[in-house]
């Protein structure tokens, strides 16, 4: 059982249901890694949600805790978390986006935007880790991890990064067995 603290906005204003069941989804991932690394004796070192902010240190400037840069003209984007796991004295980060929708593009340019980013070392250099993030993408529809998966073997682009995107079915039955089969407990 998850005994943690789970932040959440604290936002006056009304939350569209997308928005909703986005936010209630990142928890719900949340609760599944950390049990899992409960289950496989990983130490959860970190996790961020996209909603947890910072002070940029300029008036009313806030940052979400989950963004870093994706390129070397300090471009920012935002992972809906960012966790730290370590096993064995070695550290990884996981970035971790979730769709609840069935827009192949928009999972595309995400991933695009990712490449970039672990080509130059982020999300791990945030956070003083070697180069080893991995990007887990949640769905909601199973079809579109075909799909997804489809587009990724016909760009050349994506050869090198991907051992490092896991495409993932967000159903409770096969939940935490896709964790299982996750390469992060053989660092």
């Amino acid at each position: 059982m998850y005994r943690g603290k789970i932040k959440f906005c604290k936002s006056l204003n009304a939350l569209f249901s997308s928005q909703y069941f986005h936010r209630k989804l990142t928890i719900d991932v949340k609760i599944a890694i950390y049990q899992y690394c409960q289950e496989s004796g990983i130490k959860l070192r970190l996790y961020h949600n996209y909603f947890e902010k910072q002070s940029t240190g300029i008036t009313n400037g806030y940052r979400s805790l989950c963004s870093f840069e994706y390129n070397n003209q300090s471009h920012l984007m935002e992972a809906d978390a960012l966790c730290g796991i370590e096993s064995n004295g070695q550290k990884r980060i996981l970035a971790v986006e979730i769709y609840n929708d069935e827009k192949v593009i928009r999972v595309m340019r995400a991933l695009e935007k990712y490449r970039q980013a672990l080509s130059i070392g982020n999300p791990s250099l945030k956070f003083g880790v070697d180069n080893n993030a991995h990007v887990l993408m949640f769905f909601r529809h199973s079809s579109m991890i075909d799909r997804i998966r489809t587009r990724l073997a016909e760009d050349i682009r994506f050869k090198l990064f991907l051992p490092y995107i896991h495409l993932l079915f967000l159903d409770n039955e096969y939940f935490s067995n896709q964790l299982k089969k996750l390469p992060f407990g053989r660092f």
